[in-house]
């Protein structure tokens, strides 16, 4: 087999005209490469509240012209001052970075506000539904959409998106609760008909209930995990614990602290280790246990074998001062039965 093999001479007339076009096209392809990355650094480093935000997208756009992200920024900024000539620009400028990027679902969301904004509801309702069609696993297109129908009282559709959004992101999980928590009027059935049957989801809720104040709601939600679920979820119970503590909640704050080890003995309407028999530990481990302050060179606080009454130990305090004795060292939050 013959092979041939041509050879280009560097120092003739056609080689040097191949070798000057192959040099032009390489500094046109870094030319254009670079006015690329530079219009696009420029637009991620430009936040939209800044005053210049307009001035830096057009000279973004002049530079990168099909990256989408200048005419995004342009339409941000214009959609700011609310007036009907710059919310139509805003839209047109939102649709220049759909045609840049017609697959990526964040320009299609972001059109579909805009065509909110210019009441265009039904043009926005297809924005969006793009959006989720292009990205039908992502928790934030169903979670946009969502509160657009919620705002053309689609209460209903709204929420089923907003289900699908709180099942696949705990961000937006934690929103979607609230939402629906303000929006009738903090009733918890209707909250958790946007809630999963999985552990995480209910020991979220529980969380979700004792910031607000729900306590009872949180201790029942609580109880709906099995004993290993709550195993896997103990942070979360102490922080309950904690939360409701700190609210004046004792009844369900000793549940969770009983539950979680932080107050294994505590009962209602009972005083927790009465005989001083088990040990007085770090006033900052315990709820519903003892807290005892020591001060030192004034008032010493510990256990004694010495002198009981029943059991194997007593509590002595000493007063070692000769100032009038205030008697706040030994303490216990004890849960009662109101009234």
């Amino acid at each position: 087999m013959n092979h041939h093999i041509k050879v280009i001479d560097g120092k003739g007339s056609r080689g040097r005209i191949l070798a000057a076009v192959i040099f032009v096209c390489v500094l046109l392809f870094c030319w254009f490469a670079v006015r690329w990355q530079i219009g696009h650094m420029l637009v991620e480093l430009t936040p939209v509240n800044d005053p210049a935000a307009g001035r830096i997208a057009e000279a973004s756009a002049s530079l990168a012209p099909s990256d989408p992200m200048p005419f995004w920024l342009a339409g941000s900024k214009m959609r700011e001052e609310f007036s009907a000539d710059a919310i139509t620009a805003a839209v047109e400028l939102m649709e220049k970075a759909v045609r840049n990027a017609p697959m990526d679902y964040r320009w299609w969301i972001e059109l579909g506000r805009a065509l909110e904004q210019a009441d265009q509801s039904q043009r926005a309702d297809t924005a969006f539904q793009k959006a989720i069609e292009l990205a039908p696993e992502y928790a934030f297109p169903r979670w946009q959409f969502g509160n657009f129908l919620i705002r053309q009282d689609r209460v209903d559709e709204a929420f089923a998106q907003l289900k699908r959004s709180a099942e696949k992101n705990s961000v937006y999980r934690e929103q979607v609760f609230s939402l629906a928590w303000d929006y009738f009027d903090k009733d918890p059935r209707r909250v958790e008909e946007f809630a999963s049957d999985s552990p995480d989801v209910r020991a979220n809720l529980a969380l979700f209930y004792a910031v607000r104040s729900a306590s009872e709601d949180s201790l029942r939600m609580w109880n709906l995990l099995p004993d290993d679920k709550k195993a896997e979820h103990q942070m979360t119970a102490k922080i309950i614990a904690q939360g409701l503590y700190h609210k004046g909640l004792y009844r369900q704050s000793l549940e969770f602290a009983r539950q979680t080890g932080i107050d294994p003995e505590a009962a209602f309407e009972a005083i927790t280790n009465g005989g001083f028999e088990g040990p007085l530990g770090n006033p900052d481990d315990t709820l519903f246990g003892w807290k005892v302050v020591r001060t030192e060179g004034r008032v010493d606080v510990q256990s004694d074998t010495s002198i009981i009454k029943e059991g194997k130990r007593s509590l002595r305090i000493n007063f070692r001062s000769y100032d009038k004795p205030e008697y706040y060292n030994l303490t216990q939050t004890i849960a009662i039965e109101p009234a």
